[in-house]
């Protein structure tokens, strides 16, 4: 086990702006389920199940990690959070960029 850095200009991130304190906590759940390798092997079922939520909302907090925002503080991939290799049943390589 490892811990996940939480950067100190989180609180001002457009991430809040976009998506509020829900996208926000889902933002921070994944950071703390990543692995070494930064990516997850989790299924969305089982991410709503850690979160306490539905399969729904995760896919709409996930299309939203995974769609560009202009206003983040790193443009590279488009500002996207995430990028996500999708395997059958199964989200895997979900990592923050």
């Amino acid at each position: 086990m490892g811990f996940a850095k939480l950067d100190d200009e989180f609180a001002g991130s457009s991430l809040l702006v976009q998506g509020g304190l829900e996208l926000a906590g889902f933002w921070a759940v994944l950071l703390s389920m990543k692995g070494r390798d930064g990516r997850i092997y989790e299924s969305v079922p089982m991410m709503a199940r850690r979160c306490g939520t539905t399969i729904e909302t995760i896919e709409r907090l996930l299309a939203i990690l995974q769609a560009p925002d202009p206003h983040s503080r790193t443009p590279d991939h488009g500002g996207r959070r995430v990028v996500i290799e999708r395997a059958p049943r199964v989200w895997r390589g979900i990592r923050k960029h």
